[in-house]
């Protein structure tokens, strides 16, 4: 985001937020665990919070800046700030509130600070930008927003690539008809689903099929063993040039990205399969809507599709070799009129425009192409 924001001419100043009393907020949420089997998520805590909005005004002096922009809400409340503020985020606190595994089990009292400071967050931004039309409706079907504040603007890819539509038909001829590799990009093994994926892979095999997975970015369980056919990698670090490379290498040798994720806000790694011409098959959850249309780049199943099912769109995305090919050329193209980071900055610098220099026109809440 911040490259892209460069790349269209805005100079940027970061700086963080520090969260002061948090080691005494952090002790009650060990206490309250130890008692009660709930937890506090620390850093939206008011004794916390609190401290926010003086720390964001002293920012703005330091760095004489014409906005802030933030990628989480309740960062972003602020009192007599001299400047708007934007949040570009993937979801507010209803839209992980039991579905992630961090906002589960959380304290009564906890869950109702987290929601009033989404809702300090929402009164107090000049603009409130989402990810994906479902996390723009989560926000206005559980907080009072105004709505021609609300926006959708996905993310883009991030890994940075420059590939061309050459190097697109390059992948395209080395990947082995013959030999099917899929690739699984994600760092929670339940939530991402990544036994579904393996389950898949397993059942076209025993159909005869010679297919091969890849794991990055989860290890699986200690109890799991993986069959010799599925390869796990683990996290890589894509802020280095070698850790890029070798994702990079990944999708562009993979024939199909699955992702049966169970809970979703906005799955990147979607965007960056489409980014190398690699169709996905993912799960209708959250945010994954916003990002993998249907017969475009890729297909959304069900939550409750069983791996029989992914194995069977697997089989019928991946069985005839033109219509493959279509669908791994409409997946570049999404990426690159949709799904990537310069698209994406040159509609928020829009917005950013309507915010700085604001006219008669009264804008609505958008929907997501």
């Amino acid at each position: 985001m911040a490259a892209a924001l460069k790349r269209q001419g805005c100079e940027l100043s970061f700086f963080q937020l520090e969260e002061k009393n948090a080691a005494r907020v952090k002790l009650e949420s060990k206490i309250t665990r130890i008692i009660t089997g709930k937890h506090i998520v620390c850093e939206r805590d008011p004794r916390i919070a609190r401290h926010f909005p003086a720390q964001i005004n002293a920012a703005v002096d330091l760095h004489q800046v014409d906005m802030i922009l933030g990628t989480s809400a309740f960062y972003m409340v602020s009192r007599n700030c001299p400047v708007p503020s934007i949040f570009w985020g993937d979801t507010t606190v209803a839209g992980v509130l039991g579905r992630y595994q961090y906002y589960t089990h959380l304290t009564r009292r906890n869950i109702r600070d987290c929601h009033a400071l989404e809702q300090q967050a929402l009164d107090s931004c000049a603009l409130a930008i989402f990810s994906s039309q479902w996390a723009a409706d989560v926000a206005c079907a559980n907080y009072n927003c105004d709505a021609n504040k609300i926006k959708v603007i996905p993310y883009g890819a991030n890994v940075f690539t420059q590939l061309t539509v050459t190097d697109i038909a390059g992948c395209l001829r080395r990947r082995d008809a013959s030999e099917w590799e899929l690739l699984f990009v994600g760092i929670e093994w339940e939530r991402k689903g990544a036994q579904i994926a393996i389950d898949t892979v397993s059942i076209l095999r025993a159909r005869g099929i010679n297919a091969r997975l890849t794991l990055v970015g989860c290890l699986p369980p200690r109890s799991a063993t993986l069959p010799d056919y599925v390869t796990a990698i683990g996290r890589i670090d894509k802020s280095t040039s070698k850790g890029r490379a070798l994702l990079s290498a990944l999708y562009m040798q993979s024939h199909l990205m699955i992702l049966p994720t169970r809970a979703e806000c906005a799955a990147i790694s979607l965007a960056e399969a489409s980014a190398h011409g690699v169709p996905s098959l993912s799960t209708n959850v959250g945010g994954n809507e916003t990002l993998v249309k249907n017969g475009i780049n890729g297909y959304l199943l069900p939550l409750e599709a069983e791996p029989t099912d992914f194995a069977d769109f697997t089989q019928n995305i991946l069985s005839d070799t033109t219509d493959y090919a279509a669908l791994c050329w409409s997946s570049f193209e999404r990426f690159q009129t949709d799904l990537n980071w310069d698209v994406a900055v040159s509609r928020l610098t829009t917005e950013i425009e309507s915010v700085l220099n604001p006219t008669d026109k009264q804008y609505a809440c958008s929907r997501a192409s």
